[in-house]
């Protein structure tokens, strides 16, 4: 006794069974990479890149933080490098206002210590904004002609108060 199999057809379309294939695998890689993006702790900074130069903390400043309310945490390249980019926190509002705010009156320069030049070059600044203690902040230096490059060290100038050996990440 035999039983009957209706044919095979030959040339059956295989594209539904591959993109069946394909979405799934598509998915479980979506649904990996939701998981590990939940799973992230937010905060946690990104790790650097191999052979990219650590930042280093700026030192506390008592001074220009008592007497312009400004904690700066970190100098660095942007743009293509064509920027210098000075990071800060503010702590007092009124304090900061005379040095960051609409009509700033106190002289915040950098000065690049390989080159013993003080670039006074300001392209941006967050005057334009209500100050918020605890916010923080950043200026944007023209880097005319690559004159610092990553790794420098740079000194800030607020007033007649400097810190001195910041490092350029």
């Amino acid at each position: 006794m035999s039983i009957d199999t209706p044919p095979i057809p030959r040339g059956r379309d295989r594209r539904p069974a591959i993109a069946a294939i394909v979405v799934t695998g598509l998915l479980a890689v979506g649904a990996f990479i939701g998981a590990r993006a939940i799973s992230a702790d937010p905060t946690a900074a990104p790790a650097p890149a191999a052979g990219a130069i650590k930042p280093s903390a700026i030192p506390a400043h008592a001074d220009i933080e008592a007497r312009y309310g400004i904690q700066f945490y970190q100098v660095g390249l942007t743009g293509d490098d064509g920027l210098i980019d000075v990071r800060f926190r503010i702590l007092d509002p009124l304090k900061a206002e005379p040095v960051v705010g609409h009509h700033s009156v106190v002289k915040m320069l950098i000065g690049d210590e390989r080159a013993a030049k003080i670039l006074d070059t300001r392209a941006l600044t967050p005057g334009d904004s209500t100050l918020v203690a605890g916010q923080g902040y950043y200026i944007i230096f023209r880097n005319a002609a690559g004159t610092v490059i990553r790794g420098d060290y740079l000194d800030i100038f607020v007033g007649d108060l400097e810190i001195k050996h910041i490092r350029v990440v």
